[in-house]
């Protein structure tokens, strides 16, 4: 807010610190803190009347404050998920007054695609790769819509390990498994689909037959 007055040779004087600022909406008009002006806020919408008065004399405007509209609508996550992932997906509004709302409980969450479900347990944003390859995530919010494709890979092996470690009974038989561990995090029994051998088939044998894969038998 700003004020200025024309003396009698038409120069124009600035009045703004001498001035008395007043408004119809008492906590309209405050001090910012870096410029030390007047500044109009108002967490209402309507029409703001400001009145500067300076001895006799007054000038008043008025000033319409409106709801702040969307300008755009983004998707906040990572672009990357592994097949049995959940996991969370935000849905920001950007106002044109600047302001960024987290909307993810009030946008309509759909995919274009059956390789993940999205809300899971009826949590919005919240998704589940359930296939591998790439996805369109998509969120509207009155009348924007905004997409995200996301890539849903195959989890990998970092490690296998066998279960249990050390000597089979000599002349039983003893069941050996497999686990793999993913690089999700996920560990799983692997034991029917490992490739099974001995180094020594004359000390130890194993099976590789559905059903028995792992099995087996010390001799010496």
């Amino acid at each position: 807010v700003s004020q200025s007055r024309y003396l009698s040779d038409n120069t124009k004087q600035d009045v703004y610190n001498s001035v008395n600022w007043t408004s119809n909406s008492p906590d309209a008009i405050n001090k910012d803190s870096n410029s030390e002006k007047q500044v109009v806020s108002s967490n209402n919408t309507g029409t703001i009347t400001i009145t500067a008065s300076l001895n006799d004399i007054s000038s008043t405007t008025t000033i319409k404050i409106s709801e702040p509209k969307i300008k755009s609508l983004s998707i906040e996550g990572i672009q990357s998920i592994v097949r049995g992932m959940i996991t969370p997906f935000k849905a920001l509004a950007i106002y044109d007054n600047g302001q960024s709302i987290d909307v993810t409980s009030q946008v309509t969450w759909t995919l274009e695609d059956d390789l993940a479900k999205i809300n899971k347990d009826n949590i919005p944003g919240l998704l589940l790769g359930i296939g591998t390859g790439e996805v369109t995530l998509r969120a509207s919010f009155q009348d924007l819509m905004v997409t995200r494709k996301i890539s849903i890979t195959a989890p990998k092996i970092i490690s296998l390990s066998i279960h249990p470690f050390g000597n089979s009974p000599l002349g039983l038989e003893y069941q050996y498994q497999a686990y793999a561990t993913f690089d999700d995090g996920n560990v799983l029994d692997v034991t029917s689909q490992t490739t099974w051998e001995s180094e020594d088939p004359s000390v130890v044998t194993i099976s590789n037959i559905i059903n028995n894969a792992g099995k087996a038998i010390a001799l010496s």
